[in-house]
């Protein structure tokens, strides 16, 4: 459900409100959970691979679907950082006060 998640914290990160701290959080927690999900698979799939020594198909289709969830991940990571940059940050109704700017700053540097 985590995936649902995204598309109501992108909706709350573009809304023209000043965004609350717990709104801040929902959003950072759906990109987190998202892109923690997305990791724990990549390990499973690394690790995969690397029993699956003498089965050239079977790494071939893990190979396939390591560089599938990489590609995912760099969206979802990059989907952020842009909307944080560019909508985010230059609307001032989301930021007011210092510690909606480190938020933010914070949260650019988890997902860079």
């Amino acid at each position: 459900r985590y995936e649902e998640m995204l598309t109501f914290a992108d909706e709350i990160l573009l809304s023209e409100e000043e965004l609350t701290p717990a709104e801040r959080n929902l959003c950072a927690s759906a990109y987190k959970n998202v892109v923690s999900s997305r990791r724990a698979e990549l390990k499973v799939v690394q690790a995969m691979a690397a029993k699956a020594k003498e089965e050239d198909s079977l790494r071939e289709s893990l190979g396939k679907y390591e560089a599938e969830i990489e590609k995912e991940l760099t969206k979802v990571c990059h989907n952020l950082i842009k909307l944080v940059e560019e909508e985010v940050i230059p609307n001032k109704h989301h930021i007011k006060g210092a510690e909606a700017i480190v938020f933010f700053r914070k949260m650019l540097a988890d997902f860079n």
